[in-house]
């Protein structure tokens, strides 16, 4: 159950070569249809669906007795903003966060409850309530030189109760700290002026006995050498771009006491998704703009949409930039371009647009000038059918 067209078929793909036969529904309503027509031994349901909350499938299950009752797993978004009932957590057999992995799925459909002992693999999945994530409390300095990364770092940061301060740039961070005190320092590798290695290592020279303030990076290069390279600069964690509300909140919360006596927080202002537009599933990720929807507001505006302007406004820059790199074979400015551009493509879900300007960096680095224009036609394109949709989905939030 779930109304993504595109994350139905991977799931029933999946099943179907396990052995299962799957029934895919796009609505509670059908699924619900489905149930009442015949018997199933598991249910996978993304949670929430747009026309209804899952209470309405936990109640129709328990009215069918226990003795029928499917096996139940649902499937929630990086960011949960609201806790949900005591009494539907107990009604689920298994939940999974998406982006979804298939093993932990397949392990779920054969673990608790697996009456027939499907044999080597068949494991007990544990599962705990969707939760608010507590609240945290300490002064956060962000540096990062791209604007719109610092807007999504500074919205999550806020919602999660910490006071934020930004710096565009090593240089401007030491500044800062050489004059204030912040608990964290979430720092950007690369940035021009001075890049986040150097301002680390700068910072440590500088700290004198018994102070250390910790500094978490932020990079795109999720590899193992990029992990080295942080710590060996001085760094005391790593967090690879673009990252959830969760994660975000799980790296933190090894360096920042928790907010006493925290009060829940707001469920946010939710957008039905009931009329999903086919090619919505290839262009922007849906957990992600209901991420930036459930955000604090900035201002009059909800964070999707102003994150959004910011993508629509600094894009244009930013491939202005890529293809005069192009037209004078400049490689070097053309990788800096494409990684900037890379990571806004990532904060607002365009996950294929970010691989292909991830594609196009390597390129750069390389020095093939010849396949980065290459990529850089299919980039337009996509840009293009990129832009339309992230406009509609900001018209729909506003």
């Amino acid at each position: 159950m779930d109304d993504n067209a595109a994350a139905r078929t991977i799931v029933a793909k999946a099943v179907r070569k396990w052995g299962g036969r799957p029934t895919e529904a796009a609505s509670l309503t059908a699924a619900l249809a489905e149930l009442r027509a015949a018997n199933y031994d598991a249910v996978v349901i993304d949670d929430p669906l747009p026309d209804g909350q899952a209470a309405s499938l936990l109640k129709e299950l328990r009215a069918a007795g226990t003795a029928a009752r499917p096996r139940v797993i649902r499937l929630v978004s990086f960011v949960s903003l609201s806790p949900t009932p005591a009494t539907a957590d107990r009604a689920f057999d298994a939940e999974l966060t998406k982006p979804l992995r298939l093993t932990q799925l397949h392990q779920a459909l054969i673990g608790r409850g697996n009456e027939s002992g499907a044999g080597v693999g068949a494991t007990e999945v544990v599962t705990s309530p969707v939760r608010s994530v507590p609240r945290l409390r300490g002064r956060v300095l962000v540096v990062e030189d791209q604007p719109l990364n610092r807007e999504v770092a500074n919205g999550m940061l806020t919602s999660l109760g910490l006071l934020v301060e930004t710096a565009t740039d090593g240089q401007q961070a030491l500044d800062r700290l050489a004059k204030e005190r912040f608990d964290v320092v979430l720092m950007d590798c690369e940035m021009p002026v001075m890049d986040g290695f150097s301002a680390a290592a700068e910072l440590r020279r500088r700290e004198v006995a018994g102070t250390h303030t910790p500094i978490v990076a932020l990079t795109a290069d999720a590899t193992s050498t990029g992990r080295a390279a942080c710590l060996a600069a001085g760094m005391d964690d790593y967090l690879a771009k673009p990252f959830s509300r969760e994660a975000l909140h799980t790296t933190l919360a090894k360096w920042l006491a928790p907010e006493p006596q925290a009060a829940p927080q707001p469920c946010a202002p939710g957008v039905s998704s009931g009329e999903t537009r086919a090619t919505n599933e290839l262009l922007l990720d849906r957990a992600t703009l209901n991420a930036l929807r459930a955000l604090p507001r900035s201002g009059q505006k909800d964070m999707l949409s102003h994150i959004g302007e910011l993508y629509l406004s600094d894009s244009g820059t930013l491939v202005a930039s890529i293809e005069r790199a192009l037209e004078v074979g400049e490689a070097a400015n053309l990788a800096r371009a494409a990684h900037a551009w890379r990571s806004y493509n990532g904060n607002v879900g365009a996950h294929s647009l970010a691989r292909l300007c991830r594609e196009l960096e390597d390129n750069a680095r390389a020095g093939n000038l010849t396949a980065a224009r290459e990529v850089f036609g299919q980039i337009r394109v996509l840009h293009e059918r990129v832009r339309d949709e992230l406009q509609y989905e900001m018209r729909r939030s506003a």
